[in-house]
């Protein structure tokens, strides 16, 4: 008899898991990470993974501040809206 894998499509499950209950779920299941999210299939799709676990860190990467556009609209001369500089 032949051997098949069976993956596990995060967006068949519910949407208001988290990212990191899926992967518990999954892992629970019997279900590995790679199998899980067919990383073995597209760089898009590692991609997505590595966007999805880096925004759930507490700290961002590349996140540029009010202030910091402030200077780089000075820089460009251009006018930035008041309303969307705010501090998250």
């Amino acid at each position: 008899m032949k051997n098949y894998y069976l993956g596990l499509y995060e967006k068949s499950m519910p949407n208001t898991l988290t990212l990191e209950e899926k992967l518990r779920q999954a892992k629970a299941a019997g279900f590995d990470f790679d199998l899980t999210f067919g990383l073995m299939h597209t760089a898009e799709k590692s991609a997505e993974i590595l966007v999805k676990t880096l925004s759930m860190q507490p700290t961002k990467r590349q996140t540029i501040t009010p202030d910091e556009f402030r200077h780089l609209a000075k820089d460009f001369g251009v006018t930035l809206p008041e309303e969307f500089l705010y501090e998250k």
